[in-house]
């Protein structure tokens, strides 16, 4: 145990440090401009939303009369199509008299109109519906924010996309969470069971958008200890399992008893968000003394033995190490653009996401200037992560 521990210190360097460097050069001696790649990728893409996150403070509300021949006798419906994705019509006053602004109502010359969306938008197309007014009645709105979490037994039922939530619901989709990544806002960026789909728009809105794809997150800052415990017992336990073959006792351990209840749990979260609440605070420090924890143990198990195995392997254990971290890039990439023709900006961002790196992904996603890469990475990283728990019993038995 104590030569695996050292090992583990002499190679872990290379693995991090120069996975980041072997990620960040690649793309330049293969001649690859992953901006260039990243916007034609991006201008390919349908729904016009654009690639970045919106919060409440960019949200305004401004009132218009409607001159616009264009708008004229056009449904609701057609307009949130029309105007870009983050634009809605909240109000209508017609004749003196508020109207119900429902999705099938049509729009008459000299209609009075409040459209809630972001600033950028209104100065970029506020002359598409005509002279703008001062009128505190008309613009006095309620814009709120929550998050949702898509059950899967719902989105059977529904088709939802990125632009469908944006143009039939009025509500704006300000981020994307999977598997803790933000993803691009993509008009046609399918909505998955188990995302976190941060919504902001009226309350009323949110309410029955939230109710037709999933679960409304309210905002809490307690953590659910009751599943937190469960989930701990019960992986230890599986982790303390073991067969035997081959002479060779085979199990997940620890490691991997805890990463497959943390996997139930999470599945059957993302099939009912009830429970395992976790707050993104608790999480960060779980996450990161974790680690300081973890890398505290392996030095500690290595210090009495890394002298030794320095003087007597290291320089062949660090080579073994650059090998091990260098072929499994080279491969993947070859196999990826030869074989399933990839483009680069997903391709990196899947090997990033299979070396189970998220600061490689961040060098990418710089690289790139864009989240596109977070696309290739949530996947591979998901089966990566249970692979690569499994992979030493495996190795065993070869």
């Amino acid at each position: 145990m104590t030569n695996v521990a050292a090992a583990y210190a002499i190679t872990y360097i290379f693995g991090l440090v120069g996975l980041i460097m072997i990620i960040r050069f690649l793309p330049r001696l293969l001649g690859i401009n992953l901006i260039a790649e990243a916007a034609a990728l991006e201008s390919q893409d349908v729904g016009g939303v654009e690639d970045r996150a919106y919060g409440l403070q960019n949200i305004q509300a401004r009132a218009y009369r409607v001159t616009n021949p264009g708008l004229v006798g056009r449904s609701l419906g057609d307009v949130h199509e029309t105007l870009p994705g983050r634009m809605s019509v909240e109000k209508i006053r017609r004749g003196g008299e508020f109207i119900p602004p429902t999705l099938d109502l049509r729009l008459e010359l000299g209609d009075e109109v409040c459209i809630v969306g972001f600033l950028e938008e209104f100065v970029a197309r506020s002359g598409n519906v005509g002279p703008e007014l001062s009128d505190p009645e008309l613009q006095d709105t309620s814009v709120e924010s929550c998050r949702v979490v898509p059950l899967r037994t719902k989105l059977k039922k529904v088709t939802t996309t990125l632009g469908q939530i944006t143009a039939k619901s009025g509500c704006f989709v300000s981020r994307i969470q999977r598997l803790g990544v933000d993803i691009p806002l993509q008009g046609d960026i399918q909505i998955q069971a188990g995302d976190v789909v941060h919504l902001t728009g009226p309350a009323a809105r949110l309410k029955q958008v939230g109710e037709a794809v999933g679960h409304i997150e309210r905002t809490t800052q307690e953590t659910d200890l009751v599943t937190f415990m469960i989930g701990i017992t019960a992986g230890l336990l599986i982790g303390g399992l073991s067969v035997s073959i081959a002479g060779i006792s085979v199990g997940l351990g620890a490691a991997g008893g805890l990463l497959a209840a943390g996997l139930v749990i999470g599945y059957l979260r993302a099939l009912h968000p009830t429970f395992g609440r976790v707050p993104g605070a608790a999480r960060w420090i779980f996450m990161e003394l974790g680690l300081t924890i973890f890398m505290a143990g392996v030095g500690l198990r290595a210090g009495s033995g890394i002298l030794e195995t320095l003087a007597n392997a290291g320089l062949s254990l660090f080579i073994a190490g650059v090998v091990v971290t260098a072929i499994p890039v080279a491969i993947g990439y070859l196999f990826g653009r030869s074989v399933l023709s990839l483009n680069p900006v997903f391709l990196l961002g899947a090997i990033t996401g299979s070396m189970t790196s998220g600061a490689s992904l961040s060098i990418v996603t710089s690289e790139a200037r864009s989240s596109l890469p977070s696309l290739g990475y949530t996947g591979a990283y998901a089966f990566a992560n249970v692979l690569l728990t499994v992979a030493g019993s495996l190795i065993l038995l070869l």
